[in-house]
């Protein structure tokens, strides 16, 4: 719960931090912590699996679908998808 918290904090300071211009040193911290969660949540959505092993299958594919969204936040960080690609449609 407390990791949760700390990616809140982080997401909210990586919001504030790209109109304020302090982007740049906390998207490495934000890159990391957004890892960390990924790596975390695919490990425990593996030992659910063999937990319960008929809705097992479900549990992994709703953890996939989040962890898509997480790889596209990764990669905004690291600059290879543009910040506000979004708001130019």
């Amino acid at each position: 719960m407390r990791y949760m918290r700390l990616l809140s904090l982080l997401g909210f300071l990586t919001m504030a931090g790209v109109p304020l211009g302090f982007y740049p040193l906390i998207a490495p911290i934000a890159f990391i912590g957004t890892l960390t969660l990924v790596i975390v949540q695919l490990v425990l959505s593996f030992k659910l699996r063999r937990q319960v092993p008929v809705a097992g299958i479900f549990i992994v594919l709703a953890f996939a679908v989040s962890t898509i969204g997480y790889f596209h936040m990764l990669l905004r960080l690291i600059g290879i998808i543009p910040l506000d690609f979004l708001w130019d449609i």
